[in-house]
């Protein structure tokens, strides 16, 4: 009689939940934008209030072939950590530092939001000297007004014209400075050559800053495409530029700031950036990550560390989340792969009881696929169990 007893009470106790989720009045239920509560407040940060100090963590030590991590701004852009993770995690070896004297030992720097405000006099000399050393200096939201810094970098000036901005138009000029970084992409592709900025659920762009230059020295490695016209791009402001200058030595802003960028895809807070909901990859923040491991790995004294050495064999478990009804087609092509390598795996198929506001329940108008799955005799079906929404149906 007990477990019968407890399971009866389970059934009670969730019953009641349930029906006082329906019945609460204070849930603003909005089909368009699928989420609870006040309007959103996109790009407002992250969700830790905190930002980690550098010299608390073991990240400060290392060769001067490293790449220099430099974060002067580190109380204010608590992003710098999502973004030096990022930069270790595709095989960059990376120092962090808030030392100007420290970075500039090293080929390649990546100043993180460091050129937004006031630059001293003597900081913009340091930075001139290094880059005409034949160095590699790479920055974020390069929007200070200090003309030593703007001459360094070509830049004319800066427009934060963000909100109708849809895509960043990677680009390729062949035989200029910038192509030996931007061949990876592939034109004819427009997931591999354009970043998504546009939210489709609060109808704006990830805030970002453009750059005009009369320098006919700067390559634009980036354009803006408007939302509106995404055929047209913004080619007055630029999203990435280059700037050669003498040695060999180069200078290079992206307009926007990639650490937060990284934050809010990582914890999926990008308010409907990415161009598919499910069942397809969205490349994103892997591009900048690319694209910045290219310029490290063309830089003098280099060294990159490949997450798989060579000659190593590979473990891994493929665990397939069926929470969107569209992603059956997925699974069907994923089991298939799986059949081919000889490889095994599990699919958690959603079986909630109730629609929700994000999909309907059971996926029942899609047997067809899961027996296909079924059929391969490899892949255990398993209960995601849960919905990700509180708007029950």
């Amino acid at each position: 009689m007990r477990p019968l007893f407890i399971r009866a009470l389970a059934i009670l106790v969730y019953t009641a939940m349930v029906e006082a989720l329906i019945a609460t009045p204070d849930i603003a239920v909005n089909s368009t934008l699928m989420f609870a509560g006040p309007a959103p407040q996109p790009w407002t940060g992250l969700k830790s209030n905190t930002s980690t100090n550098p010299s608390t963590t073991s990240y400060t030590s290392g060769g001067a072939s490293r790449l220099a991590f430099y974060v002067p701004t580190w109380s204010t852009n608590p992003a710098w950590l999502t973004f030096y993770k990022s930069l270790v995690m595709i095989g960059i070896p990376t120092l962090v530092t808030t030392n100007i004297t420290e970075a500039i030992k090293h080929p390649v720097v990546l100043a993180y939001e460091a050129f937004t405000g006031t630059v001293s006099a003597a900081d913009a000399t340091s930075w001139t000297n290094y880059v005409s050393g034949g160095n590699t200096l790479i920055t974020t939201t390069m929007t200070t007004t200090n003309a030593q810094m703007r001459a360094l970098f070509g830049i004319t000036s800066s427009t934060t014209n963000s909100a109708v901005r849809g895509v960043i138009m990677l680009q390729n000029v062949a035989s200029s400075p910038g192509s030996v970084y931007m061949s990876q992409f592939d034109q004819t592709d427009t997931r591999d050559s354009q970043i998504p900025l546009w939210g489709t659920l609060v109808n704006q762009s990830f805030p970002t800053v453009g750059y005009s230059s009369t320098n006919t020295s700067v390559v634009a490695l980036g354009k803006y495409a408007l939302h509106a016209t995404p055929t047209a791009t913004e080619a007055t402001f630029l999203s990435i530029t280059l700037n050669k200058g003498s040695n060999n030595g180069q200078a290079i802003a992206f307009g926007l700031d990639i650490g937060k960028y990284i934050g809010l895809s990582q914890g999926n807070n990008t308010w409907g950036i990415p161009r598919g909901y499910a069942a397809s990859y969205e490349p994103g923040y892997d591009s900048f990550l690319r694209l910045i491991k290219s310029i490290y790995a063309n830089s003098k004294g280099y060294i990159t560390v490949w997450p798989v050495p060579s000659n190593m064999g590979v473990h891994f478990v493929w665990s397939y989340d069926i929470d969107a009804s569209d992603s059956w087609a997925g699974a069907v092509t994923v089991t298939q792969s799986l059949a081919k390598l000889g490889g095994v795996g599990t699919i958690n198929w959603q079986t909630k009881l109730s629609k929700d506001a994000y999909d309907i329940n059971f996926f029942t108008e899609y047997y067809g696929n899961i027996s296909i799955v079924e059929a391969y005799g490899f892949m255990e079906l398993a209960s995601h169990s849960v919905s990700h929404s509180i708007n029950l149906d």
